[in-house]
């Protein structure tokens, strides 16, 4: 009895010194026999025995164990089975190499069997080759053609590589499977990823034909059909959810959306009324809507009261010092001074560091040309902010394009002080020295933005134009000059450098083929007709110069240059009745000409 016990264990200690003295091969995945033979009645059962010991250190997690004793069990049986579990093991460990050649082993002696395509399968996918990958993929789903996962797999293995091929074989799945939520979203991305919106959709739409009271897959849809700008469909799709939620946000939001997106503002104002009614949303989203309102109420004045009313019921719900922000701009607007000052004041208790929105409002009026409205907002800005860029800038702005050059000064200043190299700031103050007489200062703080920004072609223009004002004909032939070389069709230096030239009474035939460029790009600018008319003038055409210099001052009849000029080409023409009363009208606009006086008192040129 005793010798019948331990004669295996002898057998097996037996069977695992001579594994030891195997001699193993370099190649992956491969072992050589033992260098003695074992009796081949008792090969098996020491397979099995050791088989058993790796599934059992497998089930536990100790994977290089399980490959240890599946290793010694291949030497005396070479199933496909041992071969399989040596590749699962080695694929655990994350040994590829390993892993593929035993799968291919177990695939040689166990035929297609499924497991071990499966495992083949996610091995190639692991080691990145794709195309393998899905050549074992196809293989499974010839073996078994209602193989689900297989599909699945190879759809995903397609994607990227493959999409049109991904989706029909996803499509194919569902001749098995039905319509199913997990295939058809990876439909619709794919789709999109092609760039069909129409069939990412319609897969969508497919998900909703699947569950039609679904609230997500509603959503889900909504979200596409604002992607791809199917307004209508939004609304549509937000009224449906709406009828069971009607104070559902998202829907709400998205139905706003796409009012607005359709430029249908007065409809849109009434579907955010909701939002900035209910206590559900959060304060920076109803700010942001009315903020939205406020700006379209630039454009469309009948959006002022839906901004101000927003407003109103945002600022009863949270006094805070952002929406008095914009309650102040909306007293400024409405000419409510002293109002504005208390919600400024507001303001200034509460959010002395924020600048931001003291720089959007500003720009917003200055971007619609509410000077008068962004220098009293912005006024307020800089007592908050003396040393900050934007608002000084801004502000200098305003004023100048409010033609209040001298007010404009001291703020432009402070923002070059606050940032020398700003191109910017140094052209506006370039500019606001010009209009106030200063020509040198416009000249040099030119030059400066210039050096900046050598290539910048309409301040070289600007400085050109600058230098003839001072008579130094030289810099400016020169500069207008290196500017036509930059951008030789520029319509505004050919007829700048154009009129200097016929002033100067120079090189007509050249400034002739400048000023033709200028009104070929563009023959309805009155400035444009008058130098080629004057030009032709210049020339002794005082027909041609009649016809371009009539068309000039029918576009700006009340341009005192164009009707003097009209006058002189009259005059030549001897209509010097005529020509007299084209001069008068010049004096009246322009009383200080005292060229323009002589003609008058004269009746000659």
């Amino acid at each position: 009895m005793f010798f019948r016990l331990l004669l295996p264990v002898l057998i097996f200690a037996g069977c695992s010194a001579t594994v030891e003295e195997a001699v193993k091969d370099d190649k992956p995945g491969t072992v050589q026999k033992p260098v003695f033979s074992i009796p081949p009645e008792r090969m098996k059962d020491i397979a099995t025995g050791l088989f058993i010991e790796g599934m059992g250190a497998e089930v536990k997690g100790d994977y290089n164990t399980a490959i240890e004793k599946f290793s010694e069990a291949i030497q005396f049986d070479e199933s496909a089975g041992i071969y399989y579990s040596l590749a699962k093991n080695y694929y655990f460990i994350g040994r590829l190499a390993n892993a593929l050649n035993y799968s291919k082993k177990s695939i040689e002696l166990g035929g297609e069997e499924t497991d071990y395509l499966e495992l083949l399968e996610e091995i190639y996918y692991s080691a990145r080759q794709y195309d393998s990958s899905a050549i074992v993929l196809n293989r499974l789903i010839a073996i078994d053609s209602s193989n689900v996962n297989a599909y699945y797999k190879l759809a995903r293995r397609y994607e990227d590589s493959k999409p049109l091929t991904a989706i029909g074989i996803y499509k194919k799945l569902m001749t098995l499977i039905g319509n199913d939520w997990v295939v058809l979203t990876r439909i619709a991305e794919l789709y999109e990823k092609l760039d069909q919106p129409d069939e990412a959709i319609a897969a969508i739409e497919e998900l909703l034909v699947l569950d039609p009271a679904n609230l997500t897959v509603k959503k889900f849809l909504l979200d596409y059909y604002l992607k791809y700008k199917k307004y209508d469909k939004v609304i549509s799709a937000a009224d449906d959810i709406l009828l069971l939620y009607p104070t559902d946000i998202d829907a709400i939001q998205k139905k706003g959306e796409s009012l607005l997106r359709q430029n249908d503002w007065s409809a849109a104002s009434a579907e955010y009324e909701k939002l900035i009614k209910d206590p559900a949303v959060i304060y920076d989203g109803k700010l942001g809507i009315a903020a939205t309102f406020f700006a379209q109420s630039f454009k469309d004045s009948t959006m002022f009261p839906v901004a101000k009313s927003f407003f109103t019921i945002i600022n009863g719900d949270s006094s805070s010092w952002q929406s008095n922000l914009y309650m102040g701009a909306i007293a400024v607007q409405e000419h409510q001074d002293s109002l504005a000052i208390l919600y400024f004041q507001n303001v200034k208790e509460n959010a002395s560091w924020y600048l931001d929105t003291w720089i959007q409002l500003g720009a917003l009026y200055y971007d619609n040309k509410r000077y008068d409205e962004a220098i009293v907002l912005l006024k307020e800005g800089v007592e908050r902010f003396p040393d900050q860029f934007p608002v000084n800038f801004l502000l200098g702005l305003s004023y100048a394009l409010s033609n209040k050059f001298e007010e404009a000064k001291p703020y432009l200043q402070k923002a070059i002080m606050l940032d020398k190299k700003s191109v910017d700031a140094l052209s506006a103050y370039s500019y606001v020295l010009n209009k106030t007489g200063d020509v040198k200062g416009s000249i040099m703080y030119l030059e400066k933005a210039l050096a900046y920004d050598p290539g910048n072609v309409d301040m070289m223009g600007t400085l050109g134009l600058y230098y003839e004002n001072s008579k130094d004909f030289i810099k400016s032939d020169s500069i207008y000059l290196a500017a036509l070389a930059l951008a030789p069709d520029n319509a505004l230096i050919n007829n700048n450098y154009a009129y200097s030239l016929a002033e100067r009474g120079i090189k007509l035939e050249e400034a002739l083929k400048m000023a033709q460029k200028a009104v070929e790009k563009d023959p309805y600018s009155s400035s444009y007709l008058d130098t080629i008319g004057w030009i032709y003038f210049k020339l002794g055409d005082y027909a041609k110069a009649k016809e371009y210099i009539t068309k000039a001052a029918e576009l700006d009849p009340a341009n005192a240059v164009i009707l003097e000029h009209l006058g002189d080409v009259l005059y030549k023409l001897d209509e010097k009745d005529v020509a007299a009363g084209y001069w008068q009208k010049a004096l009246d606009l322009d009383s200080k000409n005292e060229k323009l006086k002589n003609k008058v008192e004269k009746g000659e040129l």
